[in-house]
């Protein structure tokens, strides 16, 4: 994930379902990841993924597929996005 479009201004990068972003930070940054994010890369050859408009896998926003990469994310997720579930977890509700 990526705090601006074209995929800049700071990283997160993580093989886990994340239920909060609360008090996640872009790599070598102060900036929260919280409703911050603007481009992904979705990296896992098989697995789908989910992000949310809030914690807790609630209020579905979007899903990038497999090796998918969204270098501006739709306005509906562009800032909004509090969690992510990849749909190997069995906790993700998709």
């Amino acid at each position: 994930m990526y705090r601006l479009a074209n995929y800049s201004g700071g990283l997160y990068d993580t093989l886990y379902s994340k239920t909060n972003y609360s008090g996640s930070t872009y790599y070598g940054t102060g900036t929260a990841l919280d409703n911050t994010v603007s481009s992904v890369k979705n990296m896992d050859p098989d697995t789908l993924l989910h992000f949310y408009q809030h914690s807790g896998y609630t209020g579905a926003l979007n899903a990038i597929p497999p090796g998918d990469h969204i270098n501006q994310v739709s306005l509906s997720l562009d800032n909004a996005a509090s969690s992510h579930c990849f749909g190997s977890n069995s906790a993700c509700p998709n």
